[in-house]
């Protein structure tokens, strides 16, 4: 039997009441050197190196510090919209983050699921009932290894929680025109608006217009913005 990770071979061994000896040769004769008490190190090594590669992720659940924007909804607030936004702390190697509602602080049923989000925020795209709920998180690293769930942490939903589900990204993304114009005016709009510019809405129009042209005869200027401050951390939160 061949130890691949090791670099050891063993070839034959020999046994006394059951209990392992030392290899022996295929000619019967003991190796110098090779006993039971020298393969100890090597497979205690091959062990904790098994261990140090498959271990686990931990939940970085540290409460917020002042200026940071901690956990949402966070412990025991009763939340006057629902959903609510369900933001945590960003986690260390995450590739993607799992969330979990229930109306149980057990969670023996899931009343709200997602996975594979990318980021560390999440609002649900469906109402949740009125009431007390509990939620929390884990991720997945990039190695596909699997974190253990965050602290559980409850809110309630207040009885008059206005609704305010968001929707999901492809939905969101369905609804936006192909054609401009995209923001502020749709495309369907067009002709409605242009109809009112030369009737009800014609004075704030050409004010409007009158602006436009005194901004292009006397451009702001669009110098760089100043460079950050000496000291200036990248990828911080500052």
């Amino acid at each position: 039997m061949s130890c691949a990770a090791s670099g050891c071979r063993m070839q034959m061994q020999g046994t006394v009441g059951g209990e392992l000896t030392r290899p022996f040769s295929s000619r019967g004769r003991v190796r110098a050197g090779s006993g039971r008490a020298a393969l100890v190190p090597t497979l205690a090594a091959m062990v904790l190196v098994g261990s140090a590669t498959g271990a686990r992720p931990v939940v970085d659940d540290r409460g917020a510090k002042p200026g940071e924007w901690g956990f949402r909804p966070a412990q025991g607030v009763v939340s006057a919209v629902t959903p609510p936004a369900f933001v945590w702390r960003p986690q260390k190697g995450a590739k993607s983050y799992a969330l979990q509602c229930s109306r149980s602080p057990s969670f023996q049923t899931i009343d709200y699921e997602v996975k594979h989000l990318e980021w560390n925020v999440h609002c649900p795209p469906t109402v949740l009932a009125p009431g007390r709920w509990w939620w929390r998180f884990r991720f997945t690293d990039a190695e596909g290894r699997v974190s253990a769930w965050s602290r559980v942490r409850s809110f309630r939903i207040a009885e008059q929680a206005e609704p305010f589900p968001l929707p999901d990204r492809e939905e969101l993304l369905s609804r936006i025109p192909r054609k401009h114009p995209r923001l502020f005016v749709r495309p369907e709009q067009l002709d409605e608006l242009r109809r009112r510019a030369r009737s009800d809405l014609r004075p704030l129009y050409q004010d409007l217009v009158a602006q436009c042209e005194k901004i292009l005869k006397h451009p702001p200027p669009t110098d760089e913005p100043p460079k950050y401050p000496p000291g200036m951390k990248w990828g911080s939160d500052e």
